[in-house]
């Protein structure tokens, strides 16, 4: 019995290296997540019990040590649930390079329009690109638009969930469907100069709850 007394109370010290590891990744504070201390209780797991300790007492600590491992199994789900939600979340913003350059031929914000000579807020970044170059999906999700736009040309839209929808204007040719499922990386258009457009070129944008954000924020340039 003493040896598996043993056994467990070195599971469980694994169990808390994990742990602390887990909640570190999953960026909670110490002080808000205590991994290693026993539900209701305030010390550590207890040392090895004498030889002279009663059948009684000896049962007693297998069942503190079989609490202890319970509560640190729930903790490690708990865990490697949140680190999955995030893991999901990171997936599914808008990430990706939509085209495969890394120039910028108009910056997000106030900018002089090309058409009237005008201060305007530009809405999106843009991407110049020969044409016939593969647009692709920023992050995954669904397609809500795939139709000519007068001034957006040949456009597509992701909803990518949690308020996130890209945009890919001006292409030469769509390649997805309204409804479509789509997964990043998927090539879903082909770089164009369709509506109100000087050239070839990529306008993307990301939006949340329908206001423009700063691509850049979310673009991960290549290297």
């Amino acid at each position: 019995m003493a040896v598996r007394m043993g056994q467990m109370q070195a599971q469980l010290l694994r169990l808390d290296s994990v742990g602390a590891r887990l909640a570190e990744l999953s960026g909670i504070k110490p002080q808000e997540f205590r991994f290693n201390q026993n539900p209701g209780q305030g010390g550590t797991v207890s040392t090895l019990p004498s030889e002279d300790m009663s059948f009684a007492e000896f049962n007693s600590k297998i069942q503190e040590l079989s609490l202890a491992l319970d509560d640190r199994s729930d903790k490690l789900g708990a865990l490697d649930s949140l680190l999955m939600q995030d893991r999901l979340k990171k997936k599914m913003l808008p990430s990706v390079m939509p085209v495969n350059t890394k120039w910028y031929s108009s910056g997000f914000g106030v900018r002089i329009d090309p058409f009237t000579g005008r201060r305007i807020f530009h809405e999106g970044v843009d991407f110049s690109a020969a044409t016939g170059t593969p647009i692709v999906a920023a992050a995954g999700g669904v397609v809500v638009y795939s139709d000519f736009h007068p001034e957006y040309g040949n456009m597509v839209d992701v909803d990518h969930g949690n308020d996130f929808v890209s945009r890919y204007a001006h292409a030469s040719k769509r390649l997805v469907r309204l409804g479509q499922v789509v997964v990043r990386g998927q090539k879903i258009a082909e770089v164009g100069s369709t509506g109100r457009s000087t050239g070839p070129h990529l306008h993307f944008e990301v939006r949340h709850k329908g206001s423009p954000q700063n691509p850049s924020r979310f673009l991960k340039m290549p290297g």
